[in-house]
């Protein structure tokens, strides 16, 4: 039976609609987290894969919602940086309508950005039809997040359905595991055949080893980048959305199609007041540049003039004690940056798929 890659929650509770299209939900959906229902199931992580490397992905953040009244805790699914206020991310990691997202972004260590105050949030964001019709969400932060590397967008479907992709999450590394991870993974995952995909290659591309599994995304790697490198640059070609169990021979990974939405994803941003992301077509943003100072030259023949070195008299002596440090202390009134103490938002129980 079928269900959302792929996201976590605190609780287990009953069921709630998802978000924007009329899906039949299957029986066993009152067994997952709360909202989550259909497809949601708890949060995992990459099958098969290794630890990523701290600065390869600074564009990847860990996103969560809070879980509806009653329930206490997060819902937890992946999602990118595309701009500096931009999150693209899956339309069922939203399906609640949760009134504000928040995300981890900076280090492959989610609790490291926690402690360094490195949390962003939003309140507004635009919303796809949903899993198999189109998986995708885009979220507007409330400040910019100070970075100028991001992955570029497709124009078009011509890298698509070949070749290798990289996915990278938080999720479980088994669908079996008792929580999602702390440091960020990476795999690589081999394209699957439209023929192979299923019924909804025109929205979905399809992810995994077809002939052996073992490797996949898994629970709360929902929402995350299906990636592939082209010329040197990150192409998010997908959006981390169902599957089948996790890293089982032929029942691969299912992505939202990047390239069958971009008109709709650029008009969300648009619309929300974000900056724009960059596609292949517009290349990354250059990089900043710091001006080199200016200096005058003096004209030729013309001597140097001699500085003048004040001397303090000797009437007005310094009065600054000796022990004052050149700059002002910090306001010792302010409070510490960052979020307070960490509120699990793990299953207390292995994840029900």
């Amino acid at each position: 039976m079928a269900s959302t890659r792929r996201m976590l929650a605190t609780t287990l509770t009953a069921v709630a609609a998802i978000g924007a299209a009329s899906l039949t939900v299957p029986a066993f959906a009152a067994q997952l987290e709360p909202a989550k229902a259909a497809f949601k199931a708890p949060t995992a992580n990459i099958v098969g894969g290794t630890a990523a490397t701290e600065g390869v992905y600074p564009w990847a953040a860990r996103m969560r919602t809070p879980a509806p009244a009653p329930q206490t805790g997060f819902y937890t699914c992946g999602a990118t940086l595309l701009s500096p206020d931009i999150l693209l991310t899956a339309q069922h990691c939203l399906s609640d309508k949760p009134d504000h997202i928040e995300a981890f972004i900076g280090h492959v260590d989610w609790k490291q950005s926690q402690t360094e105050g490195l949390l962003y949030t939003g309140t507004k964001y635009k919303v796809g039809p949903g899993p198999k019709m189109g998986d995708w969400a885009v979220v507007k932060l409330d400040k910019a997040v100070p970075q100028t590397n991001f992955p570029l967008l497709p124009v078009d479907a011509s890298n698509d359905a070949t070749g290798t992709y990289k996915a990278i999450g938080w999720g479980l590394t088994s669908s079996t595991a008792p929580k999602s991870e702390q440091f960020l993974r990476e795999v690589n995952l081999p394209a699957v055949t439209e023929s192979r995909c299923g019924s909804y290659t025109k929205v979905e591309l399809c992810a995994g080893d077809w002939d052996k599994g073992g490797v996949d995304t898994c629970q709360g790697d929902s929402g995350g980048p299906l990636l592939k490198q082209i010329n040197g640059n990150w192409v998010q070609l997908g959006v981390t959305s169902w599957g089948i169990g996790c890293g089982k021979k032929a029942l691969p990974g299912h992505y939202a199609k990047v390239s069958a939405f971009l008109k709709e994803i650029k008009a969300a941003i648009a619309e929300l007041g974000g900056k724009p992301a960059r596609t292949i077509a517009d290349g990354p943003a250059p990089a900043p540049t710091t001006p080199a100072p200016t200096t005058s030259s003096p004209t030729p023949g013309t001597p140097s003039p001699t500085p003048t070195i004040p001397v303090p008299s000797p009437s007005t002596p310094d009065t600054r004690p000796s022990n004052v440090p050149s700059t002002p202390p910090a306001d010792p009134t302010r409070p510490a940056d960052g979020p307070g103490p960490d509120r699990t938002d793990e299953p207390t129980s292995p994840p029900i798929f």
